[in-house]
């Protein structure tokens, strides 16, 4: 693998110029020293999604201070909250959606599917519309954000 076996990488977008199936075998090296070789592998990169993918834990910098830090999971859970796909949306059930005080948001996927979030404690008031209205839940789970989604909430503070 590495000739000195370091204890310690520190590694400045290594993905950068890499095609796609190179930077899988980069991501799949970088997680191998991690994993099996036990080494401290430290990552700069703007791809967030390969460092949410190989790194346990994370520091986002913004104009040079480190405004969030901690593993990916802490920095990802959104507090709460659930994500919906409902399919067979018509335009009454779509409004009685967005009129509900515990929808967060309603978006449109096209097809007659929406990405509804709501509060957490709303799982029964969206089944009962449901329901009601004939739609089918297609997917429900707990709200996360990507470190994207982190990433750019600081640049547009």
């Amino acid at each position: 693998m590495l000739v000195k076996k370091p204890k310690l990488a520190i590694l400045d977008e290594p993905t950068s110029g890499i095609d796609p199936e190179g930077a899988v075998q980069i991501l799949e090296l970088i997680r191998q020293l991690k994993d099996e070789v036990g080494m401290t592998v430290i990552l700069s990169s703007h791809l967030l999604y390969q460092v949410q993918r190989v790194c346990n834990r994370v520091g986002i910098l913004h104009k040079g201070r480190m405004v969030a830090e901690g593993t990916v999971a802490e920095l990802t859970d959104s507090g709460g909250g659930l994500l919906a796909i409902v399919e067979g949306t018509t335009p009454k059930l779509r409004a009685r959606l967005e009129g509900e005080e515990w929808t967060i948001s309603v978006e449109d996927l096209g097809g007659g599917r929406v990405q509804v979030i709501l509060e957490e404690g709303a799982r029964e008031n969206l089944l009962q519309a449901l329901v009601e209205e004939k739609a089918t839940l297609v997917e429900l789970r707990p709200r996360t954000r990507t470190l994207e989604e982190i990433y750019l909430r600081y640049f547009q503070e």
